[in-house]
């Protein structure tokens, strides 16, 4: 049930078109070998209601085997694979992602270049998705609001500083 203060709502909306933003930007990299689900978000009277596709054979049995890049405990444990990483490290390039070191749960450091929510699995049909993009930009400095999904530049906002950060070096 939505907080009375909308508060839950308004962290709903950010956070499901924050993912969506993810999704259709890694979607755009065209990076061979990485794939995200199809996914849809519907605002109708108020409420919305978001569709994803379904990772192929993720119903079937049990799929924790088939992660092979983050984590579904909160970080404690985290999977990292070198041949997905390279992938990424793609992907994050076209982004303007940069490569940062996480800690999990257990001390071990890993390199990663994707939003540490996210995850890689492997589906029944042999494709790797990605999933839960929420983050894939910086949060802003100056916002001041409770919702932590909210308070992300928006990605053009990054890309053009990135461009002109790079016509400057070049000059």
């Amino acid at each position: 049930p939505p907080l009375e203060d909308g508060l839950g709502d308004q962290a709903t909306f950010a956070s499901s078109k924050q993912d969506l933003i993810g999704v259709t930007h890694y979607s755009l990299t065209e990076t061979e070998g990485l794939h995200t689900l199809a996914t849809a978000i519907v605002d109708y009277r108020g409420s919305r209601v978001v569709a994803q596709s379904i990772i192929p054979g993720i119903l079937q049995g049990e799929q924790l085997h088939s992660l092979i890049h983050g984590s579904v405990d909160n970080g404690n444990k985290f999977v990292w694979s070198e041949e997905l990483h390279a992938k990424l490290q793609s992907a994050a390039r076209k982004l303007f992602i940069k490569e940062h070191p996480i800690i999990d749960g257990a001390g071990e450091r890993h390199q990663v270049c994707v939003p540490v929510e996210c995850k890689g699995i492997i589906g029944s049909d042999n494709r790797t998705y990605l999933l839960d993009l929420v983050r894939i930009t910086p949060h802003d400095p100056e916002y001041r609001g409770d919702q932590p999904d909210a308070g992300l530049l928006r990605w053009e906002l990054v890309r053009d500083f990135c461009a002109r950060k790079e016509l400057l070096l070049l000059a």
